[in-house]
């Protein structure tokens, strides 16, 4: 993709061509000079994982080894590229859907700011703060590689933008990635077009063109209101912008609804969580046809009425998120849990929590109706 994007003359960062060896990262760290920085990538990931910023050559060499690691655990290839760090972003993604031939339309973009270790755990769309000028521009640029290769089913092209300037027509830019796939947070993008990129992905893929779907460019509405879209982790989140897997078995589990609240899970009161694997519990998906702030305030009023017993959650972590006055005015960037950690997390919470048992039985919680024979075949 990288290189597609260069020969399509996007703006990209300087990095590393293929993967490197340690030597070979410290050396382009050091090309950078003295205030340079680098990103350690996986060449096989993605979702953050095998992710690493280093300022130093010390860092680097702490980071290197634990790259590898995580990136040969999830992916099965320790490969790495590096990459210059952009400084202040913003994260922002293009939703593609093309039909093979040729055809494509973009989708609106989704600002993806608001990450602990390079993952992503609150999306907007659209980005409130994107002027009209750059928007058109990722916009285009998204377009532009999506045809090039003809592209075919539902995917991401993914962009950070100047965070000081993205208001401006004039801020900079660079393509960082494309994902060839839905993406988690397709959820949003849904809310504000009206469009089902489920079914239309599945369409495509029966052989549908974007015009038999009524998804050429000009029949695409223009987005309606906002919508954002809260990863539920069971994590806790820790003063230093971290995350501490938690693990254990659902008590209760009560739901919020009402107009405009989406909840995408497979979660149920009995089930048991284990903090080995991916800590997403359900996504909490709300829209307004309002102001970026109707919306947030739903959000707000939703995670109220979210109720999760037995095990430990990253829930209050997202209430003070959606409390901050910087969230709420959209002065985000990729940094910002990081470094306003210590304002959204309370270590007397993580005390609390961080002693649960993950393998600790479920308490016992009344229940309602007739018990199901798990081993009656005849039970419905």
């Amino acid at each position: 993709a990288r290189a597609l994007a260069q020969r399509c003359g996007l703006p990209v960062l300087p990095a590393s061509s293929g993967p490197v060896t340690l030597e070979e990262a410290e050396a382009f760290l050091s090309g950078l000079g003295k205030n340079g920085a680098v990103v350690l990538k996986a060449v096989a990931g993605g979702g953050g994982r095998g992710m690493r910023v280093a300022r130093s050559v010390a860092e680097l060499r702490a980071a290197y080894p634990r790259c590898q690691s995580e990136a040969r655990a999830a992916f099965g290839n320790g490969d790495g590229y590096v990459e210059e760090l952009f400084g202040r972003a913003r994260h922002v993604e293009i939703q593609i859907l093309g039909d093979g031939d040729g055809n494509v339309v973009q989708l609106g973009e989704r600002e993806c700011s608001i990450q602990r270790r390079h993952q992503k755990i609150v999306e907007i769309a659209p980005c409130p703060s994107l002027s009209a000028r750059v928007r058109a521009r990722l916009a285009a640029d998204a377009l532009r590689l999506a045809q090039e290769v003809k592209y075919r089913s539902a995917g991401t092209f993914e962009f950070l933008v100047d965070a000081d300037a993205s208001s401006s027509g004039e801020a900079s830019y660079a393509f960082i990635e494309a994902n060839p796939r839905l993406q988690v947070e397709h959820t949003i993008t849904e809310e504000v077009l009206g469009i089902d990129l489920v079914r239309a992905q599945l369409a495509i893929a029966d052989g549908a063109t974007l015009r038999d779907l009524q998804l050429a460019q000009e029949q695409v509405a223009t987005p309606r209101g906002f919508a954002l879209q809260l990863r539920v982790n069971t994590e806790i989140m820790t003063a230093d912008g971290g995350a501490r897997p938690t693990g254990g078995a659902i008590a209760a589990l009560s739901l919020p609804s009402g107009p405009g609240v989406r909840v995408d899970s497979a979660a149920y009161a009995g089930m048991h969580t284990h903090p080995g694997f991916d800590s997403l519990l359900a996504k909490l998906v709300v829209h307004s046809t309002g102001t970026f702030a109707d919306a947030v305030t739903r959000a707000s009023r939703a995670l109220s009425e979210l109720e999760i017993e037995g095990l430990a959650t990253n829930v209050p972590f997202l209430k003070r998120l959606l409390g901050d006055p910087r969230f709420l005015a959209n002065r985000i960037d990729t940094a910002f849990v990081e470094e306003n950690a210590a304002d959204l997390v309370h270590e007397d919470e993580a005390a609390a929590v961080s002693t649960v048992d993950p393998s600790a039985p479920a308490p016992h919680a009344p229940r309602a109706g007739a018990k199901v024979d798990r081993d009656d075949p005849l039970a419905v």
